[in-house]
């Protein structure tokens, strides 16, 4: 039986292989019936969803082509193999150097042990235009947004 410590160490490992770009360690997290589903990223601005493990790796490792990222647990609670966290971000554009970072909550659904249903609920009007400004390889000092949403491109 999963308990609270359990599927903390889960969701915590699957951060700490997303933070090294490790899909092999970080899928040995999800069961291979898995469901994703966020609120945004889907190129139209609304939400995307994708089944099975082998999808959401290929979605993923899209992303560590194009991106460095990291993200850490804030919060965590879990009751009912259900979990709730808090998570902070930061994802920098490899080709433009672009940065966006914040937070974003997950809900988790476990089952056998592993997750089985992530759902994501980012700040869709940020997170769609980061990947609209990338995409045309946009640069460095067109927009650079911390969690506040305050513009740090005089950092570059």
């Amino acid at each position: 039986m999963l308990d609270h410590d359990k599927a903390r160490a889960i969701v915590e490992k699957s951060h700490h292989e997303w933070r090294r770009a490790n899909l092999d360690g970080l899928f040995e997290q999800y069961n291979d019936d898995m469901e994703y589903w966020c609120n945004a990223g889907d190129p139209s601005g609304g939400p995307i969803e994708i089944k099975g493990k082998a999808a959401f790796r290929e979605t993923l490792a899209a992303v560590i082509r194009t991106t460095k990222c990291s993200s850490r647990i804030v919060t965590f609670d879990y009751s009912d193999a259900r979990a709730r966290t808090l998570a902070e971000y930061h994802m920098q554009h490899l080709a433009t150097g672009i940065v966006l970072k914040g937070t974003y909550r997950q809900l988790i659904t476990f089952q056998r042990g592993r997750i089985q249903r992530l759902e994501e609920y980012h700040d869709a009007g940020r997170l769609t235009a980061f990947w609209e400004l990338t995409a045309d390889g946009a640069s460095p000092k067109t927009a650079v947004w911390d969690a506040e949403g305050k513009d740090l491109a005089d950092l570059w």
